[in-house]
């Protein structure tokens, strides 16, 4: 869908998104307060009721009962960073669920609501960067009891929210997913001039959108059917983009993660925090990025991407090859890092997930290894041909930026990313073990600690091997 760094599509949402989650389709629900599907006779019905009475009537007719598995795979991709912006014309908190079960920081997300929140307090949460991603209901929400449903109640947004609406549907790519374009405060809010659009639907899109993907020369992006039906379409996406998911907890990934950059620069890539040793591990294409050379006392300036103040850092293991590890010693105490190296090497088929930040964006990446001991050749820094031996291979896709991402497994850390040519490729936790006890005279226990060999220890002494 989207290259790393570049920015991901818009997100509308309808209601044909919480069908499978045991709402009601919107025919369905003016039918069950009208006696039948009198438009005018819904609107006055509910023109007369108070917020109180709406909710309980409404209740039972769009809260759904649990989020189905296409919200499941829908709030990986958001956690993953395919999506930052999503807006919904949907009542219910099915997606709030799932976002909340797929284990995201809680700063990393925040939700809106039209006619809860004052429209300029709205508009300046879409300009700001933090929080990455940002959910907008647009016509209410059930629980917070308020509500714009009547064809009255939506004809126009307040200019704060046309201008959201006019930036994002306008401005960038959109994805349309289980909306049927009937709501008249949205469509005076598309333009014929913009990004592309894609329509997501069991239904063909109606003939007012087709004229105006045309004009947007998006003719032929519909995905209809079977396959355009919700849980089908983000299951399948989640799938091709995602693969499987290691059982790991975000939070602990995220709390770890460094940005990178030469003093008084911006970031040129990432690292992570290994537990309580100081030591920021990242690869050698950061040390060319920072452009101060490749040997220890390079200094560099580190973020955690958690939030923070700036910290200094000085390069401590300097890469032995072409493509290899470099370890940065942070030069003030920091708290530990919850991310320790793996206790066994990694095996095929283990699911293992990187986090890739760039720039000031982060995600993440779920998959499988598929090999491990591999040989790739590759093209190096200098056009030369490289030969690159005892990597793991995974079925995670990454782009530029991604290297000097930690590869985490069940059981901790198991590699980090140097490579991606459609798949990716990781160094192994056993050559970052090496390299780390050769350079402090003992070994490197699994929660990064120094660990001497002592058979009164309960731990492990460090594992040797091969890279």
């Amino acid at each position: 869908m989207r290259a790393s760094g570049a920015d991901p599509y818009v997100l509308l949402l309808g209601a044909g998104a919480s069908i499978a989650s045991g709402a009601r389709a919107s025919r369905t629900v003016v039918e069950s307060v009208a006696g039948s599907y009198n438009l005018d006779a819904f609107d006055d019905h509910l023109r007369r009721s108070s917020p109180d009475e709406r909710f309980a009537v409404l209740r039972d007719l769009v809260e759904g009962t649990a989020s189905s598995p296409g919200y499941a795979a829908l709030a990986a991709l958001i956690r993953a960073g395919y999506f930052r912006e999503i807006l919904s014309t949907n009542f219910d908190p099915l997606l709030e669920d799932a976002i909340a079960a797929a284990q995201m920081r809680r700063r990393d997300y925040v939700f809106l609501v039209h006619g809860v929140m004052p429209p300029d307090f709205i508009a300046g949460h879409f300009d700001r960067s933090v929080p990455r991603i940002k959910l907008l209901k647009l016509h209410g929400d059930l629980f917070y009891r308020r509500f714009y449903y009547t064809g009255d109640e939506i004809t126009e947004f307040p200019p704060e929210i046309e201008g959201i609406l006019d930036r994002y549907l306008n401005r960038r790519d959109v994805l349309i997913v289980g909306h049927s374009m009937s709501d008249t405060d949205i469509n005076r809010c598309l333009r014929r001039t913009g990004g592309g659009i894609w329509w997501v639907n069991p239904s063909d899109p109606t003939e007012q959108l087709v004229e105006l993907m045309k004009a947007r020369a998006s003719e032929g992006n519909a995905v209809t059917g079977k396959a355009g039906a919700f849980d089908e379409f983000f299951t399948r996406l989640h799938g091709l983009l995602l693969g499987g998911t290691a059982p790991v907890n975000v939070d602990v990934v995220a709390q770890a993660i460094f940005s990178i950059a030469a003093p008084g620069e911006a970031p040129v890539g990432s690292g992570f925090l290994l537990h309580d040793t100081g030591l920021v591990v990242t690869d050698s294409s950061i040390l060319r990025g920072l452009g101060l050379g490749l040997q220890p006392g390079v200094p560099a300036r580190m973020r955690a991407f958690a939030g923070g103040a700036d910290a200094e850092a000085t390069l401590v293991v300097a890469p032995q090859a072409e493509l290899d590890y470099a370890v940065f010693k942070l030069e003030r105490p920091v708290a530990p890092s919850p991310l320790t190296l793996a206790d066994a090497p990694a095996s095929v088929g283990d699911p293992v997930t990187a986090c890739i930040s760039v720039g000031e964006s982060q995600g993440f990446r779920d998959g499988t290894v598929t090999a491990v001991g591999k040989t790739v050749s590759m093209t190096g820094f200098d056009q030369r041909r490289l030969r690159i031996r005892n990597l793991i291979e995974t079925t995670i896709h990454v782009e530029g930026g991604a290297c000097g991402a930690p590869l985490v497994g069940s059981s901790g850390v198991v590699g980090v990313i140097v490579a991606g040519n459609g798949r990716s490729y990781a160094l192994t936790a056993e050559r970052l073990r090496r390299m780390i006890g050769a350079r402090s005279g003992t070994g490197v226990g699994t929660t990064g600690r120094k660990t001497p060999a002592s058979p009164a220890r309960k731990g492990r002494a460090a594992r040797g091997g091969s890279q």
